[in-house]
């Protein structure tokens, strides 16, 4: 089934944006307690001038630079969510940036794709979208684990 025939294309596109905005929240929140821990008043500031204006890019690569850090690299949560988040953002740069193509069969115009013509068709189905949700829980847990970990709530995490 293509993701012209596939009713729910759209509303799986909002998904994958939802998804990403997921994570990017988490990291937000995870460097946001890092950076701040011993200055809570500058909170605000920081998430409204400084990471704000990080791409997601930056923000991965930052949390990596944090988890070597602080050691969390040594979790067996940290290389499955780091993978989790390329995969994540790979997908969410595919379908935010994908135009609109008009498709012709039999010579007809007659539906669009948000694939370039002979290029592989991007299926947006409900498979799809339960494999890139289990990929942001794998994410959500490591950063929840390691947070928890920053404030001491737990002492361990594997």
């Amino acid at each position: 089934m293509s993701e012209i025939e596939n009713g729910d294309s759209e509303k799986n596109l909002s998904r994958v944006l939802n998804i990403f905005a997921e994570v990017e929240y988490l990291l937000d929140a995870f460097l946001s307690l890092y950076f701040v821990k011993e200055s809570p008043e500058n909170k605000a500031t920081l998430l409204e001038d400084w990471l704000d204006g990080l791409s997601f890019e930056g923000k991965k690569q930052l949390f990596v630079k944090v988890c070597k850090v602080e050691e969390y690299t040594k979790s067996s949560l940290f290389e499955p969510a780091i993978s989790a988040m390329t995969d994540i953002q790979q997908v969410r740069n595919n379908v935010a940036h994908r135009k609109k193509y008009w498709v012709a069969e039999k010579g007809v115009v007659s539906k669009f794709s948000r694939s370039k013509p002979g290029k592989p068709e991007l299926i947006l189905d409900e498979n799809f979208i339960n494999e890139l949700s289990s990929k942001c829980h794998k994410v959500i847990s490591c950063i929840g684990i390691f947070m928890n970990k920053m404030q001491g709530i737990i002492t361990d995490f594997d």
